[in-house]
């Protein structure tokens, strides 16, 4: 082949593979669901169900139970990949694609509506194949931190509340105790950025600005929660600590999330102007401020007092949804959305310690046996 046709062939199964994967990925989904449905109320095989199911069998009592979910805790880490060759925008059109292939699953769809998805599958596809799929500038590790947050963006976010619903509806099955809101069985860390062992670009100043961006796209995701809260949280009755809070308002939990909104907002801003003209990126720049949203207490305490009014208010159902889902996304992804792993060298760490022993007149800790720097 000549260089422009193997070009093309090379394109060609490229296409391919990522269009079967995404196919794939929609016919497990299908077949796990229709499984579900079929065995109900009996989980599904290696589901949380199952899992909290057999301890039950084995003899673990509801308190036993309930006491371990809730000391649980997993953490799950992004590592970064220098060879990741897939670029963002492609990402974002294979997402749609997946999309379109799950909206193909409706049994309703009349004719005009499936020709509609199938021109629309047809209108993804071709765009992907005249995009560029190539990075024509090496990936800094700046972009490797946006690529990680395009994780949470586009995948864990929606999958995390889903996830510890069902195992809400488990626990709730088989002890009759809900897994509490603050439970976060699941949690999530990085190296993206914090890595520097044996990695010259990762600095210092590049992991203050990998923080600070995972920090925007927090604050972004959390934004849109509180809009949506908004929208839903119209009614009028409300406890006296919500009242006393707010004020004699017509809708007290729509003025108390306003506040947050008009919080979080500033908080983009803030961290824009930090990553744009890099004053006060030096600085921890993560202080309690009243204006901001930098910790996870200053999130979760407004949230936390319109859960209790609904719940005393008799309104324990809408409290039950989109809110108790954000609360969960607190107590897992903070204001972060992860830990940040930092890893460096050892021989790094020996370097400040022989500087340490020196300054302090002991000698020099590089020349100390093992032995002698253990003691010390």
């Amino acid at each position: 082949l000549s260089t422009d046709q193997a070009r093309a062939v090379a394109a060609s199964f490229a296409t391919y593979f990522d269009l079967v994967n995404l196919a794939e990925v929609n016919q497990r989904v299908h077949m796990l669901r229709q499984r579900e449905d079929e065995r109900y109320p009996q989980p599904i095989n290696e589901s949380s169900g199952e899992a909290i199911a057999i301890l039950k069998s084995r003899g673990v009592t509801p308190k036993q139970m309930a006491a371990l979910l809730e000391s649980l805790s997993i953490e799950l880490v992004l590592t970064a990949h220098p060879t990741e060759v897939s670029r963002r925008t492609l990402i974002h059109k294979h997402n749609r694609v997946a999309t379109l292939l799950a909206g193909s699953d409706r049994p309703d769809l009349t004719v005009p509506e499936r020709s509609e998805l199938h021109a629309a599958l047809r209108r993804e596809i071709l765009s992907a194949w005249v995009t560029d799929e190539v990075r024509h500038q090496r990936l800094t590790p700046i972009d490797e931190v946006k690529g990680g947050l395009i994780v949470f963006e586009q995948s864990l976010w929606t999958a995390l509340p889903r996830f510890l619903r069902s195992v809400d509806r488990a626990l709730n099955r088989a002890t009759g105790r809900p897994l509490p809101l603050d439970a976060s069985p699941v949690r999530f860390g990085s190296w993206i950025g914090g890595d520097r062992d044996g990695n010259p670009n990762v600095t210092p100043d590049v992991t203050r600005r990998g923080t600070l961006l995972a920090g925007w796209v927090a604050a972004d995701l959390y934004l849109k929660e509180v809009v949506a809260l908004r929208d839903e949280l119209s009614m009028t009755e409300a406890t006296p600590a919500l009242r006393e809070r707010v004020g004699d308002v017509r809708e007290p939990y729509r003025e108390l999330l306003r506040q947050v909104r008009t919080q979080l907002t500033s908080t983009r801003t803030w961290i824009e102007e930090r990553l744009e003209t890099g004053i006060g990126i030096r600085e921890s720049g993560f202080e309690e401020r009243p204006d901001l949203v930098l910790t996870r207490a200053q999130l979760l305490e407004p949230l936390q007092l319109c859960y209790s009014s609904l719940v005393n208010t008799g309104n324990a159902l809408i409290a039950s949804g989109r809110l108790t889902d954000v609360l969960r996304r607190v107590a897992t992804f903070g204001v972060t959305l992860a830990t940040l792993d930092i890893r460096q060298a050892s021989d790094r760490h020996s370097e400040a310690l022989d500087a340490i022993t020196g300054a302090l007149g002991l000698g020099s800790y590089a020349e100390w046996d093992e032995a002698k720097r253990v003691e010390f």
